[in-house]
């Protein structure tokens, strides 16, 4: 359930894709704070999803802060408990 170093290029590169849609620089130590953040409560797919849903949903012009990006994290473990389910 957590990301791994091999998780760290696929991480980066949809944080840095949301930075982007966002017009929201965000320095080497932002990217850190947010790896050793989401590390440990999100896999890889996870963290892309709610990256996903944040550009298609925030309408504040800034990459969320890690508790908002944690939140569409939930809705995507909720989505897949469904999907399970009616398997």
């Amino acid at each position: 359930m957590i990301m791994t170093t091999e998780s760290l290029q696929g991480f980066l590169t949809a944080l840095n894709e949301m930075a982007e849609f966002f017009c929201d620089v965000l320095t080497e130590q932002r990217q850190r704070s947010y790896w050793q953040i989401m590390r440990d409560r999100a896999t890889l797919p996870e963290w892309q999803y709610a990256c996903t849903q944040a550009m298609a949903r925030e309408t504040f012009h800034r990459v969320p802060l890690p508790a908002q990006l944690m939140e569409y994290v939930r809705e995507y473990r909720q989505g897949t408990r469904e999907l399970r389910h009616r398997a």
